[in-house]
């Protein structure tokens, strides 16, 4: 009993470190809520290009640079802290209308487009670390990250056969910011 306890301790604080570690790196995202070891994100007037190439990197980055600390840090050999490599990102990112319910201090999101973005986590994208993304958000890619993903038809519950595409993060690398506007050139 010992030894589930430490499993279960170990893989909570883990998943709370990598988790904090993400939203951290998501600058102009808005957390929605924790879902068990998922962060829901959105932006009320997002930059898909913007966001897919610059912010999802960001937080792969630092997913991936908490997690070499964790392992650097643990002398453990429970079952949870040897399975930390094998821990992953997926994002899903999707463009769309939503309803807001402001209940005190907590905005619950709602409507048809909040439903495809549960629905997509629910996916058969072949390769454990990615982010999948709806016609809607690979349209307005830059090319240089459109042309990495991959097209992918789903059949969502309730939502129908949506077509999407995916990149898979582990084998992509980070492409370049995008330019901010307004900024001038110092160079």
């Amino acid at each position: 009993m010992a030894w589930n306890r430490t499993h279960l301790a170990h893989a909570q604080q883990t998943v709370a470190q990598l988790l904090e570690s993400v939203i951290d790196a998501a600058k102009g995202l808005k957390l929605a809520k924790l879902e068990g070891d998922a962060a829901f994100f959105w932006a009320s007037d997002g930059n898909a290009n913007v966001l897919v190439s610059d912010r999802l990197w960001r937080m792969r980055h630092s997913f991936l640079a908490r997690r070499q600390r964790i392992k650097a840090d643990i002398a453990c050999e429970c079952a949870s802290c040897r399975q930390l490599d094998s821990l992953s990102l997926k994002f899903v990112a999707h463009e769309g209308e939503v309803a807001t319910q402001k209940v005190k201090r907590h905005v619950e999101l709602a409507g048809v487009d909040v439903i495809l973005v549960h629905r997509m986590l629910k996916n058969q994208v072949p390769v454990p670390e990615y982010v999948l993304m709806t016609d809607t958000v690979a349209a307005s890619l830059d090319e240089s990250i459109r042309g990495l993903s991959v097209p992918l038809t789903h059949d969502f519950e309730g939502i129908g056969e949506t077509s999407t595409h995916y990149i898979d993060l582990a084998t992509s690398e980070a492409p370049p910011a995008p330019p901010q506007r307004g900024l001038a050139d110092s160079g």
